[in-house]
């Protein structure tokens, strides 16, 4: 499995823990009780940003570096992946702290690192696609020339008789 891959899953696994406990929170605190649920309803929003983004998207992400088809064994643009996954994993961070104190521009940063992060993942996803199908199209020409030199030895028309 490729380090990106486990690192991304790692940090997917981090948030996924954290986002259950403060879910795990927010549900012990009786409703009736109007000071501490006051105080806690400010986790809601790190609990989402923490499930959706954290988990979820950074866990897609990774297992989607390691499953899509590699093109002569390697990865093309690995670095552009690996810069993506640093700024996502940086956003959700970031947002999740502008949400525990209160919002303000630390979540629109972290919201626009999510994107960044997961715009420069885009473009990996799509120079590796890229690079596969034109691969694959090269080894299906060869594959049908061979096709046809090989039927056209069978076809003889030697004189070996």
């Amino acid at each position: 499995m490729p380090r990106l891959t486990v690192w991304t899953v790692r940090a997917s696994l981090v948030c996924l823990v954290l986002g259950a406990l403060l879910g795990a929170a927010l549900l012990a605190v009786p409703p009736l009780d109007p000071p501490v649920a006051a105080s806690l309803a400010r986790l809601a929003p790190v609990h989402v940003e923490l499930l959706l983004v954290g988990w979820l998207v950074q866990l897609a992400l990774g297992v989607a570096y390691w499953i899509l088809p590699r093109a002569g064994g390697r990865r093309p643009a690995a670095r552009v992946a690996g810069s993506g996954a640093a700024a996502l994993a940086s956003g959700v961070g970031c947002a999740a702290a502008g949400a525990l104190a209160g919002g303000g521009w630390v979540v629109v940063a972290g919201r626009s690192l999510e994107v960044v992060g997961a715009a420069l993942f885009g473009v990996h996803v799509t120079v590796r696609l890229s690079t596969w199908k034109r691969l694959d199209a090269r080894r299906r020409r060869e594959a049908s020339e061979l096709a046809e030199v090989g039927r056209g030895q069978e076809g003889g028309g030697g004189t070996d008789a």
